[in-house]
């Protein structure tokens, strides 16, 4: 899924800086990649994604400042931050095996940049509340994890109380869901998860579903164009792709999220539905189908 450049944010806006991330780290079988927040140039925050043990929810955290290795992990951001933004092409090497390939202008040719940092000894990390969750469910995303599983209330320094009670997640998007507008896309594109190639439309806050957008046989992305002005996106993944949100999938998912504007952001949700070859299913295929929701 690809958002067109219409949906920029503008220059002092909180973003991710996902060219700069961690290695992958597996904590109690749950695999974590950390991130810098940047805020008006500089790392606010650092912010954590996980994939649950059983490779089926995702979460995200901001880290509390008390979790061992924390500043060490934002210092390293912050320089990889700065060298991100130098106009030329060179490498540098960081303690502990944090490697750095800056940006280039627009005149030089050079590969994609990013900044990995290794992580050579077991973490422990202490979160705020989640700012934001995604619910996924592989047969039906309308049959929601139960939420009291959802979470280790693991709270660090500064972190929100713990709720009292958990909220039920997904009405909101159910509700959208079952729109008798948008089930027809919604079963257009599973129909396509048995094809190569990938389909998906943006749904506004008033239920209207957009055009079905094509993005072509043997495609694996499709450019969903401005978001302005839409709260949901659906697409599917060929059924030679992966069955699962992919990093730009959540990368556009977030941004969706942030045009929603200050107050706004559980509005975005965002859907996937692939599909696998299976001899003992029902028509020779399993589907499966995703929603995050903010």
């Amino acid at each position: 899924m690809v958002l067109a450049k219409d949906s920029k944010l503008g220059q002092n806006t909180p973003y991710i800086e996902w060219n700069i991330y961690t290695e992958p780290m597996m904590i109690n079988g749950e695999v974590w990649v950390l991130y810098p927040l940047v805020e008006h140039g500089v790392v606010r925050d650092v912010f954590g994604v996980v994939l649950n043990d059983s490779r089926n929810l995702i979460r995200t955290y901001l880290i509390s400042s008390e979790t061992e290795y924390y500043y060490e992990f934002k210092g390293k951001m912050s320089a990889a931050l700065e060298q991100l933004g130098k106009p030329k092409t060179e490498q540098l090497s960081y303690n502990r095996g944090m490697m750095a390939k800056v940006r280039c202008t627009d005149e030089e040719i050079c590969g994609i940049d990013e900044v990995v940092i290794t992580v050579p000894r077991p973490r422990k990390f202490e979160t705020f509340v989640p700012k934001n969750v995604a619910i996924v469910s592989h047969e039906n995303p309308l049959e929601c994890l139960n939420f009291h599983d959802c979470f280790d209330w693991n709270i660090g320094g500064g972190g929100d109380p713990k709720p009292k009670d958990h909220q039920y997640p997904c009405k909101k998007v159910s509700d959208k869901l079952n729109n008798p507008k948008v089930t027809p896309k919604i079963n257009e594109l599973k129909n396509n998860a048995k094809l190569n190639g990938e389909k998906g439309f943006k749904i506004k806050a008033n239920g209207e579903p957009s055009a079905m957008i094509d993005g072509g046989e043997g495609s694996h992305s499709v450019n969903m164009g401005d978001m302005s002005g839409y709260e949901g996106v659906y697409h599917n993944h060929p059924v030679n792709g992966t069955p699962m949100f992919s990093v730009q999938d959540i990368e556009g998912f977030l941004y969706l999220a942030l045009l929603q504007g200050v107050g706004n952001y559980g509005n975005a949700y965002s859907g996937m539905i692939g599909a696998d070859h299976c001899p003992s299913c029902p028509g020779n295929y399993k589907y499966h189908h995703y929603i995050m929701q903010f």
